[in-house]
């Protein structure tokens, strides 16, 4: 499997790694078949290399479907566009590439080590015959025998009873959260804001007060500083917004960023402290306000942010209309200015250039060279009465620009967005609970109880909208997965019947899957559909290995019921075996994933696990249901009414004498 994923030039990163781990349960599966088959074949009193070549030419065309089932279940998800397809395409091509591997081993290694290792134990009197094989029946078989007998009886109470089943754990979904990617908190980020205008000096100290009191929680909440950053940020060039890093240490309590929340709050200062989740960029409470008229649109983006700020699970609302900033309006007085020799173009110039400067020449200082700007003295134009009082030169004369223009302070935006062209107001935010759909759902309502002026609309996005195109292309895979794994059942099992007979029985897996997230209390994110795409895999293989051999039986001349009964005893082990062991092998990414590699594992390996309870389970006695109906019950039905709409053969008459 490595080789294959170096031979495509892919990296070694927890990504392909998580898809190794997930792969450590299901790539022992094949082996487990064809191993228990040689068993089997050698306890029945088969030579070794007899009973290698002919249990593995028995099982070898259900383990190659079962294999291809699973990897088709995963090749959608190479083809998926964007972030998700290039965060996922990795995960799935690793577990596609090792369960490969694993296929070519069961068939080629597998049999050869059977054959050498394993050694016959006591034989019945007739084992080794050409006949049947005669193995003696374990306790475990004559119950589920006992059991099968009596549920291919009442064949409908025990459907019915699996589709209630199925049915009532759907009702999990109210208490599952909903979310992307699940994952741990190791880092927070500090933004302070403080407002517009506000003097580079007085951010500089609320910048070193703010880091200093952080210092000294540090011990107290766990948290170390992990960097801080000053600089010139949005808002007209001014100093006036800040940023921590703070990382995380192990025991750092849940509520850290609440609590850092109530230590830092202060007036005059906007504190937003988002928490850094290990996995892909997933964003927040995203909203656009579109519209022709600006005061429109300020009016329902500050009605919308006073309205999310009441929702307990969001945080950090911002709004960009309602950042202002003060500004000075120039109004040049034309005729004014005409009297100096100038336009209103060049005084608006000459502000510019004494405001902000203009570069007049370039020096070279040790190799490096640096512009020279020659600009005015910051300090002279400071205030309305600074700017009024500047020198406006022309080709007649000068005069103060207080005499030609009129100056007036006023409050601009910080920023002026538009959408496609249109005017617009952005309000986001940062979602603190585990369950953003549900979140999601509270913002929609607040949505939709705004009075809306003409022509402006409110758009939701970012976790919201990432949530429904993740789920989408998930959705999408997964309905293209089951209909290639219906393609390549057809094409190995020979039947159109029996592979519909088998899909059936995939929606016992998701009792387990919803039992097992709300028993966690883990999310029903990205990680844990995945998760139902590799549990297609299983359980459709489980499925295979079972009626591809009661086929068997059936060709040798067995009645349907027969064969249900003895295929289903033969291959309880291995689909057992199959189940507990990739069980097993998940068991440790389930309870103990911790740090990036945790973000697939930990409920990729819930899913799967609580699925495979379920589905080994009801799979071993709904499928032999299920195959009896479309086999056996349906075509005797249908041929009963077939031959009673038929018409009676009219009597012979006697000749006539």
């Amino acid at each position: 499997g490595i080789l294959l994923i170096l031979s495509q030039h892919m990296t070694l990163n927890f990504m392909t790694f998580g898809g190794l781990a997930i792969s450590v349960g299901r790539v022992v599966d094949d082996s487990i078949v064809v191993l228990e088959n040689v068993y089997r074949h050698i306890q029945g009193g088969r030579e070794r290399w007899r009973a290698a070549l002919e249990a593995t030419t028995e099982v070898g065309p259900a383990i190659l479907a079962s294999t291809m089932t699973t990897v088709v279940v995963f090749l959608p998800l190479a083809f998926i566009p964007g972030l998700f397809g290039a965060f996922f395409s990795p995960f799935a091509l690793t577990v596609t590439f090792a369960l490969i591997a694993s296929l070519f081993v069961a068939l080629t290694a597998v049999p050869v080590l059977g054959a050498y290792l394993l050694r016959p134990g006591d034989l019945p009197e007739g084992a080794g015959d050409e006949g049947e094989l005669m193995l003696p029946e374990t306790a475990l078989q004559r119950v589920y025998t006992a059991i099968l007998r009596w549920v291919l009886r009442r064949r409908l109470i025990t459907l019915l009873a699996a589709f209630l089943i199925t049915l009532s754990s759907l009702g999990l979904l109210a208490v599952i959260p909903v979310n992307l990617f699940g994952g741990e908190t190791d880092s927070l980020q500090i933004e302070v804001t403080l407002p517009p205008g506000t003097a580079p000096e007085q951010t500089l100290a609320a910048v070193v007060e703010i880091e200093e009191r952080l210092n000294d929680v540090s011990d107290l909440y766990s948290v170390t500083i992990g960097a801080s950053e000053f600089g010139f940020f949005s808002g007209g060039g001014q100093a006036r917004r800040a940023e921590f890093f703070v990382t995380l240490r192990d025991d750092a309590p849940e509520d850290i960023a609440g609590i850092l929340r109530e230590e830092l709050d202060k007036p005059g200062q906007v504190i937003s402290i988002t928490e850094i989740v290990d996995g892909p960029p997933a964003g927040g409470v995203d909203i656009v306000v579109t519209g022709p008229d600006y005061d429109d649109i300020a009016a329902v983006s500050r009605d919308l942010a006073t309205s999310l700020g009441t929702i307990e699970d969001i945080v950090n609302v911002e709004n960009t209309v309602t950042q202002a900033r003060p500004e000075i309006a120039i109004e040049v007085d034309p005729e004014k200015a005409a009297f100096l020799g100038l336009t209103t173009r060049q005084v608006a110039f000459q502000l510019s250039q004494y405001l902000i400067g203009q570069t007049v020449t370039t020096v070279t200082i040790d190799g490096r060279t640096y512009d020279v700007v020659v600009a005015g003295d910051p300090r002279a134009s400071g205030g309305l009465s600074g700017v009024g009082s500047l020198i406006i030169a022309g080709q007649v004369g000068s005069a103060p620009l207080g005499e030609i223009a009129e100056l007036a302070m006023r409050e601009g935006p910080v920023e002026i967005s538009r959408t496609d062209g249109v005017r617009s107001a952005g309000i986001t935010g940062d979602i603190i609970s585990d369950d953003a759909q549900a979140v999601g759902v509270l913002v929609q309502e607040k949505i939709d109880a705004l009075q809306l002026p003409p022509g402006v609309s409110v758009e939701s996005g970012g976790i919201f909208a990432d949530i429904a195109e993740g789920f989408q292309a998930v959705f999408i895979s997964m309905a293209v997965g089951i209909v290639l794994v219906y393609l390549v059942m057809v094409a190995s099992l020979g039947s159109l019947r029996n592979p519909f007979v088998i899909i059936t029985t995939l929606p016992l897996a998701l009792i387990g899957v919803f039992v097992s997230l709300a028993v966690t209390g883990r999310s029903l994110g990205l990680p844990a559909m995945m998760g139902m795409l590799l549990l297609i895999g299983i359980v459709v293989t489980n499925a295979i290995v079972l009626i591809a051999f009661v086929e068997q039986q059936r060709a040798k001349g067995m009645a349907v019921y027969d064969a249900l009964v003895s295929g289903a005893r033969v291959r309880l082990r291995p689909i057992l075996m199959t189940a507990l062991t990739t069980s097993f092998a998940l068991l440790p990414l389930a309870v103990a994933s911790e740090g990036s590699g945790g973000i697939i594992s930990a409920e990729l390996a819930t899913v799967v696990i609580g699925g495979l309870m379920s589905s080994t389970g009801l799979t071993l006695l709904v499928l032999p249901i299920v195959y009896m109906l479309f086999n056996d019950s349906i075509p005797r039905l249908l041929n009963r009414l077939l031959r009673r709409s038929q018409p009676a053969p009219a009597p012979e008459t006697a000749p006539a004498s």
